[in-house]
């Protein structure tokens, strides 16, 4: 649905668009402003500045006659079943036009306009590492604005759990690799929490994952309904087609119950074995949050980037090229190969094969993969000039340290053939793992990522912990991170 309707200046009937920047309703032709209260009241002349301020808070609910649930009017046009039960809501629901779509409770303005998406999207791309030239340049596409509709709900959840918790602390070792402490802890609480505006998605055609990097919306902003909201924007209303969002909203719920109730923030890893939860729907609203998308064609393919209207918080991924990552990849085999040889050779004076091919074996085991973990040498191949200025200096380092190793009179030449076959051997398994562990980083925090907590929305005042026990089940020091909360003592 497109929200295109014209409106008219009270004064001079000119056409009024929504300014994001003054949060006003301003005339194209006369300059005068509005507030989209004052233009209504213009308009109607009846709506009073009380009921014309009143909050989402103040909607009217009908109980669903099922499972109880309090259902505002926005919800009711959305849907014919009730959002949390599912059950038809004929009796309640009177048929509505199924052309028109259905008006929410209430409505978050954009607060941000396109130069602040501009702006952002720019930030984003300096901080992505191995972005094309190409796509930097050509990132342009126009920009929609979205009004994305979802359901808040209000639940309660009480009950108790049986959990298992991890605390993991690293231990250094000086000269020699640290170690890491495992305290594995065995718990069991009762407790209570209210959640408050728990949003999920109705729109069919945007996943969970998306939305929810998108969040927070922030309701205590939320005015009443009005079209003037997109007076100008050419904003598109997503259709309401996704009528399942009290289960995503209901595992989110749990999981930040999970949470509250076993003291995660203090521990590195939790794990619930068992749980009697109560959980009560209470309220459910209908609204829509404002959303800026873009969608850049690059190579054939679509790359699609989400702004958060209100926040500014943004989601999306965006394209690696192939030629920086390779020369990234490239430069760190020549400078750890380069600084492995002269170290071993001339710094260290090993000169028993077998001392020489270890050496050789751990610079290339532990120096190149170690590099590839340092954002600000990433920060090197941001352009196709930087990397190539970048990676002909580290080649001439690189040629500087073989040939002063060579040139020097004690080294023999059954050691630089031992040196340069193993980091030879070393070079073809090290460069495919560097190569992994930077495209991994450089993806992880650009890609949408599906939240299983809201803990956030939880009402502060309305937590209650009835009883909480921990004790210790053992203590265990590893070489490894990896996590002994399955394991028994």
């Amino acid at each position: 649905m497109d929200l295109t309707e014209v409106f008219k200046c009270p004064e001079c009937s000119g056409e009024l668009r929504y300014n994001i920047a003054e949060q006003r309703l301003v005339c194209s032709f006369c300059s005068k402003m509005f507030t989209p209260e004052e233009y209504e009241n213009a308009v109607s002349g009846a709506a009073s500045q009380e009921s014309s301020s009143s909050g989402p808070e103040q909607a009217k609910f009908t109980a669903c006659p099922h499972c109880g649930c309090r259902i505002s009017r926005g919800a009711l046009r959305a849907s014919a079943n009730c959002p949390v039960c599912f059950e038809p809501l004929n009796a309640a629901n009177p048929p509505r036009n199924s052309d028109l779509p259905p008006e929410p409770d209430f409505i978050l303005p954009f607060l941000l306009d396109r130069e602040d998406f501009v702006r952002n999207f720019q930030k984003r791309l300096r901080e992505r590492d191995f972005v094309p030239d190409s796509f930097i340049k050509t990132a342009a596409a126009p920009l929609q604005a979205l009004y994305v509709p979802f359901y808040l709900f209000d639940a309660s959840m009480s009950g108790s759990a049986a959990y298992r918790a991890e605390q993991i602390t690293y231990i250094p070792g000086g000269r020699g690799p640290g170690s890491y402490r495992h305290t594995v802890l065995e718990g069991h609480a009762a407790g209570e929490q209210y959640y408050f505006n728990v949003p999920a998605s109705a729109a069919g055609s945007l996943e969970p994952a998306i939305t929810q990097s998108l969040e927070p919306f922030f309701c205590e902003d939320a005015r009443p309904f009005s079209k003037v909201y997109g007076a100008g924007l050419k904003a598109q209303v997503l259709e309401n087609s996704r009528q399942d969002g009290y289960r995503e909203a209901r595992g989110r719920i749990t999981a930040s119950f999970d949470r509250f109730l076993s003291k995660a923030e203090l521990y590195t890893l939790i794990k619930v074995n068992s749980s009697d939860y109560h959980e009560v729907p209470e309220k459910v609203s209908y609204a829509w949050f404002p959303v800026w998308f873009m969608e850049c064609i690059w190579q054939g393919q679509p790359w699609r980037i989400y702004m958060n209207g209100q926040t500014g918080k943004m989601t999306g991924s965006v394209p690696v090229s192939s030629g920086k990552l390779y020369a990234w990849g490239a430069s760190l085999l020549l400078f750890s190969g380069g600084l492995t040889f002269w170290l071993v050779l001339v710094f260290l004076k090993l000169n028993d094969m077998m001392a020489v091919g270890l050496g050789a074996f751990m610079g290339g085991t532990f120096l190149n993969p170690l590099l590839a973990f340092f954002p600000a040498l990433r920060r090197l191949f941001a352009t196709k000039l930087r990397a190539g200025i970048t990676l002909g200096v580290v080649s001439c380092f690189a040629l500087a340290c073989y040939a002063g190793t060579m040139l020097q009179s004690y080294v023999k030449t059954e050691s630089i053939a031992v040196c340069l076959v193993v980091q030879v051997l070393m070079g073809i398994f090290s460069l495919p793992v560097s190569l992994m562990l930077s495209r991994r980083r450089t993806f992880s925090s650009s890609s949408a990522k599906e939240r299983q907590e809201c803990d956030e929305y939880a009402v502060p005042s309305r937590n209650v912990l009835h009883e909480r026990e921990v004790k210790t089940l053992f203590n265990k020091t590893t070489g490894k991170r990896d996590s002994l909360i399955d394991e028994n003592r």
